[in-house]
């Protein structure tokens, strides 16, 4: 159906209402927070106009419980780490669709809300602002930390910093019988 049918019958249906049914009807679709986009219209190689099918898939949110300071207070050692792991499991797919989308290295999450990123490990909240934010919502909020930025991918290499902010290049160590040599990733000579 084009967006033209859709707005022909939507007009037709509701021609009779009265100005407080539509507010009603159109409030009712806002609070649904559906994406009422229509399918865009493409030509066909016969030129035919052709309806491009695309699957609504609704946002992801973040599901679990967020505990009082007292709740999170009387939580053993293992049971804190316990439930941040079944939080972090549960939630792999909206963690990992924001950390991409922010570029962060780190969320802070209340609520199921982001209340606080980072772009690196140096601007990590200390505890003293964990707490000071647990103290001003009254809930322990969850850090969750981008497992992609602090994967491990070489070991024995140093990084360093380039011109650009957060990026590095990575100086190798190489052994050669009765030489040892340090080789920069940006370099260009030849190895003799």
């Amino acid at each position: 159906m084009t967006r033209e049918a859709l707005i022909a019958r939507g007009k037709n249906k509701y021609a009779d209402a009265d100005p407080a049914t539509i507010e009603a009807v159109l409030a009712t679709l806002q609070e649904t927070k559906f994406d009422w986009r229509l399918p865009e219209q493409t030509l066909a190689a016969d030129g035919a106009a052709r309806e491009k099918v695309t699957i609504f898939k609704p946002p992801l949110k973040f599901s679990g419980e967020h505990l009082t300071l007292e709740e999170y207070r009387r939580l053993s050692l293992d049971e804190r780490g316990e439930l941040k792991r079944r939080l972090k499991e549960q939630n792999r797919q909206w963690l990992e669709e924001k950390f991409s989308n922010l570029r962060a290295a780190w969320l802070m999450v209340m609520d199921g809300e982001i209340i606080a990123t980072g772009d690196s490990m140096l601007d990590y909240p200390r505890v003293e602002k964990i707490r000071e934010i647990g103290a001003r919502y009254g809930k322990r909020p969850f850090i969750f930390v981008n497992d992609l930025f602090i994967a491990i991918e070489e070991s024995g290499v140093s990084w360093h910093p380039t011109v650009y902010h957060h990026d590095f290049y990575p100086n190798v160590l190489l052994d050669f019988p009765n030489r040892r040599t340090t080789i920069l990733a940006s370099e260009s000579t030849p190895i003799s």
